[in-house]
């Protein structure tokens, strides 16, 4: 048994989900703590501004990752073992990312502009802006290519559970709100820099150039629509909501949704892992690529329906538990929200671990654009009357619309994985 555990461990698919999987328990568990503390010590006010906050921060993020999560892990995944290319690539999204921060600049002062909490409290928006900086240029796609994801994982557990420690130290009431993004961003930052010196210690140094910096944007660019097209019925709805009701109503609805975004992370894992290995698949081996299709699926899918039926069941007694009294509005937002579960858990496998790899970008960002749009409409008609609530509704119905689409454009085309068997 003992032999056999250290031959399923010698495999770096099973090392790295390993790894993996023990970073996103400290990230499912650390919230779970937090959530219930800030919850109680800082009342719904002042923590819907706080959730504001991080939902934009969260936001903003995917403009300094742009699509190099998918872009960079593909082409690292592709040339691993040749130093000399890593370096190319590394240097040209460093590059890329330098512009991006700049552009980034015009994003938050459009912010504080358009935007009442950010207005009243302008330290909460360079405080979301700094974490989304140093989370976004982590060089995570460079780890992930080269399936050497145990570092990065325990650097960013140390940081998660120190984070939290802290909070029990610094935040006691409202007054205090501003720790909880100030502790986030020290934290987000020793990260990054961390993982840049470990990138740096394995390839040599390489000062980016123009050429190579808008090289990467442009081999990027499809997957960043992809990325930007997502965030318009995932991470953009706090920062939507807000729009149309208080920070209380904004509580109501991102707590929950931080709620299932925890539960959706334990995808995550998986699918980072896989990600790397379905792009050589496919390009080597096509019938072994749908027999991991296949597998991925039910054991992914199969988890998000037993995880959104359990959330649906617990709903109460979660809601009770975590947030204390005054929250009952947000056992029906979690409810309705535990569908995600198994949508996301399913469009995971059929856009990310197989259109992508197939080559399918366009189709695949067509049918997320048209989610995002649909998203945006519903929480402008549904959210001003039905509050989180209605979020809730219209992140559901689009999320539903992305698995309908993706799964009519894999059976029209020639190479739909349900059929594909050995020859």
């Amino acid at each position: 048994m003992k032999k056999r555990l250290l031959e399923i461990m010698a495999n770096p698919l099973a090392r790295n989900a390993a790894a993996l999987y023990g970073l996103q328990l400290a990230d499912y568990l650390v919230p779970m703590v937090t959530l219930s503390y800030l919850a109680r010590a800082l009342g719904k006010d002042a923590w819907g501004e706080v959730l504001y906050a991080q939902g934009f921060a969260l936001w903003l993020t995917l403009l300094f990752e742009y699509g190099f999560q998918l872009s960079a892990t593909r082409e690292i995944a592709r040339t691993r073992g040749e130093k000399e290319a890593l370096g190319n690539i590394v240097a040209g999204v460093a590059g890329a990312s330098v512009l991006l921060t700049m552009g980034s600049v015009a994003v938050a002062l459009a912010g504080f502009a358009a935007i009442d909490v950010f207005r009243e409290r302008p330290l909460y928006l360079w405080l979301a802006w700094g974490i989304a900086l140093t989370t976004g240029l982590r060089p995570l796609w460079y780890f992930q290519g080269l399936e050497k994801m145990t570092w990065p994982a325990l650097w960013n557990g140390i940081s998660r559970v120190g984070g939290a420690s802290a909070l029990f130290v610094f935040v006691h009431s409202a007054d205090d709100a501003y720790w909880v993004l100030a502790l986030q961003l020290i934290g987000s930052s020793a990260v990054m820099i961390a993982m840049w010196q470990r990138v740096y210690s394995e390839i040599p140094f390489r000062r980016p150039d123009l050429a190579a910096a808008t090289g990467a944007l442009r081999q990027g660019w499809r997957l960043f629509l992809f990325r930007s097209a997502v965030s318009l019925y995932t991470t953009a709805n706090t920062v939507l909501l807000g729009w149309f009701v208080a920070p209380s109503g904004v509580a109501a609805y991102a707590a929950p949704e931080r709620l299932i975004k925890a539960g959706q992370g334990l995808i995550w894992p998986l699918s980072q892992v896989l990600y790397p290995r379905m792009n050589r698949l496919a390009a080597s081996d096509e019938a072994g690529a749908a027999r991991m299709a296949r597998v991925a699926l039910a054991v992914i899918g199969g988890g998000g329906v037993a995880a959104g039926l359990a959330t649906a069941a617990a709903a109460p007694w979660i809601v009770r538990w975590l947030f204390g009294t005054g929250y009952e509005e947000a056992v029906g937002v979690l409810r309705l929200l535990a569908l995600l579960l198994p949508l996301v858990a399913a469009s995971n496998v059929l856009g990310i671990q197989w259109m992508l790899p197939q080559g399918m970008d366009g189709v695949f960002n067509r049918i997320i654009l048209t989610a995002g749009v649909v998203n945006v409409g519903l929480a402008c008609m549904l959210a001003p009357t039905m509050g989180a609530w209605g979020m809730a509704l219209a992140v559901v119905l689009a999320e539903a619309l992305v698995l309908a689409g993706q799964t009519v454009a894999i059976a029209r085309s020639k190479n739909p994985f349900w059929k594909i068997r050995h020859s």
